[in-house]
């Protein structure tokens, strides 16, 4: 077994940070053979090439800082997407925000200087993406050096997707639009369907049960996912969840959220473990519960703002018809939310298929 994680200085910026490796603290500089990104890649592909060398299977998980803010690339020949234009989908600087009265405090368009801001972010998150690539393409050439990569399961994911100006957003995430609760998710490895692909509702919470499934361990009882293993080979599913829970609560008064702002450690400075804010906006209490189905998002804010969209219809969410919808639709909806408020394992499971949305 070994391990390796940042655990004091300033990761987050991919310079100047101590890791625990396997114990032992190492420090690490500002040099271009400091840039984590490659440190971890590196630390990885030993730990892979040693368990290769001594035929033991092995499970890595890499997670890399990079894309995230302060969006720093690697010390190489930069400048590749000086000339990449930031995506703008229907949803981008929106129009009309009146829908979204009471849960979005920004009043006004994105200014020239804003929408600049963000097409620098774009590209410098972009660039900062490559090292990721790198590495990635480095793990696979060793596998398949070695005649493992038939062998081996491949999962590649991010923990939140990010928005860029979307409904007048600058940089950030936590809230429950499209652009910030989908993450890519591929899968590769044996007997795994080429050019599959899963329409159904999945996430993050079915990660550990799906490796554990693939490993041929038991799955405890006690987790709230499922297994993907029959989406991932072909097989037909006859039952699957037809909602998604989302979330974000509350942050009582006096309280920091560490997704938000930097907290200060014991002598003064800005602790730089604590995950920088994206944006001022970040610290605006977006505190919601809602669902996610295959047709709808449904949310309830705390200060008692309902949001409906239809995905069928309205894929970039600008039109919120709370006002005009089914009044048994959204009864339905908040009877089915308020169940999966209160769910846990099995409960969590049976709750999620639900015979009034076939």
């Amino acid at each position: 077994m070994s391990g390796q994680s940042p655990m004091d200085g300033f990761p987050y910026t991919e310079f100047n940070y101590t890791l625990n490796e396997n114990g032992k603290l190492v420090n690490y500089g500002n040099t271009p053979q400091d840039y984590e990104t490659d440190v971890l890649s590196s630390l990885s592909l030993k730990f892979i090439n040693d368990s290769l060398n001594q035929n033991q299977p092995f499970f890595v998980y890499i997670a890399t800082y990079a894309p995230h803010h302060p969006y720093t690339p690697a010390p190489r020949p930069a400048g590749m997407y000086n000339t990449l234009s930031l995506p703008k989908p229907p949803s981008f600087n929106e129009a009309d925000m009146s829908d979204k009265k009471g849960t979005l405090l920004w009043k006004y368009p994105l200014t020239d200087n804003q929408i600049n801001d963000l097409q620098t972010d774009y590209r410098l998150r972009m660039e900062s993406l490559q090292a990721v690539d790198e590495m990635v393409g480095k793990v696979v050439d060793t596998l398949s050096a070695a005649r493992k990569l038939n062998d081996t399961y491949i999962i590649f994911t991010s923990d939140n997707g990010y928005h860029l100006g979307q409904h007048r957003l600058p940089a950030g995430k936590n809230t429950p639009y499209e652009e910030d609760i989908l993450v890519p998710f591929l899968v590769s490895g044996p007997d795994i369907r080429s050019g599959g692909h899963v329409k159904e509702l999945t996430g993050n919470i079915d990660i550990a049960p799906t490796i554990a499934d693939l490993a041929g361990a038991t799955i405890p009882n006690f987790v709230d996912g499922r297994s993907l293993t029959s989406f991932l080979f072909g097989q037909s599913v006859t039952q699957w969840r037809q909602a998604y829970l989302l979330q974000r609560a509350l942050i009582p008064a006096g309280e920091k959220d560490n997704d938000s702002v930097e907290e200060s450690n014991v002598s003064g400075e800005p602790s730089g473990l604590t995950e920088p804010s994206d944006s001022p906006y970040d610290n605006v209490p977006m505190a919601y519960n809602g669902l996610r189905t295959q047709q709808y998002t449904y949310l309830e804010f705390y200060n008692g703002v309902v949001q409906i969209y239809d995905l069928n219809k309205d894929l970039y969410e600008l039109n919120n018809f709370f006002k005009t919808a089914d009044p048994t639709l959204l009864a339905k909806l908040h009877s089915w939310l308020k169940e999966l408020e209160n769910c846990a394992a099995d409960s969590c499971r049976s709750a999620e298929i639900n015979p009034q949305f076939p």
